[in-house]
């Protein structure tokens, strides 16, 4: 049986048919077939075999306290706002920097059994409704959508805790046969906050085709912040 980052992926053989015989079929829409509904009630498909939900922190990712099954991968991209004014004909720049942008997080989740297509979807419609509409006992004053809350190492890295789903796309055949891949586009929910915005004015630091060395950029004072930060020197 082939694997997939420590985890199950769809049998290429028959075998495991006759488990299921003794199971009711469900209309459920599903790249494979046929489909059962188990005695504990979840889906199941003879050849696509695996764990509802990884068993990896890496793999995982939970929005709102609930975690999306399948293998999950997540890329996060965080930056400053920043503007750069240059002088024509000189080097360097002054840069102002005017605070942190919403993080933009892209997840990727593959998935290849009946149950875990069911819960994606259940999730889905729940975190990223068709419309705008709030329901009828939404508290009022409160964002619609709602942010969710996100946990993921790589979220922990860049400080990430909240987000808002802006869109998705797929299932798309994945790169390993029978597998699925959905994917979720989100901007981290970052409320105002004070203004921030500092100047930097970065001295020239001379052209590469000039002779000799060319000085680190902190032995500028200017350029290190804070000023208690030793300067470097060229080894």
């Amino acid at each position: 049986m082939p694997s997939y980052l420590g985890q199950s992926l769809p049998e290429t053989s028959e075998t495991g048919k006759k488990a299921y015989q003794n199971f009711p079929t469900h209309a459920f829409e599903f790249w494979g077939a046929p489909v059962y509904e188990t005695s504990n009630g979840e889906l199941a498909c003879p050849g696509f075999t695996g764990a509802t939900y990884a068993a990896n922190p890496w793999d995982t990712v939970k929005l709102a306290g609930k975690p999306l099954p399948g293998i999950c991968e997540i890329e996060i991209k965080k930056n400053r706002d920043v503007d750069k004014k240059k002088a024509a004909g000189s080097d360097g720049a002054r840069i102002t920097l005017h605070g942190m942008e919403p993080g933009a997080a892209t997840i990727k989740v593959t998935i290849w059994t009946p149950e875990q297509l069911r819960v994606f979807q259940s999730m889905w419609t729940e975190f990223f409704p068709g419309d705008n509409k709030r329901p009828p006992k939404y508290p009022k004053g409160k964002p619609y959508p709602p942010a969710l809350d996100i946990s993921h190492p790589a979220c922990n890295m860049h400080n990430v805790r909240s987000v808002v789903i802006v869109g998705g796309d797929g299932p798309t055949p994945g790169s390993v046969p029978k597998t699925r891949v959905f994917t979720i586009h989100a901007l981290e929910y970052l409320a105002p906050g004070k203004e921030s915005a500092t100047s930097s004015p970065v001295q020239p630091i001379g052209s590469i085709y000039e002779p000799g060395p060319q000085p680190l950029a902190s032995s500028y004072p200017a350029n290190v912040s804070p000023k208690n930060i030793p300067t470097g020197s060229d080894s």
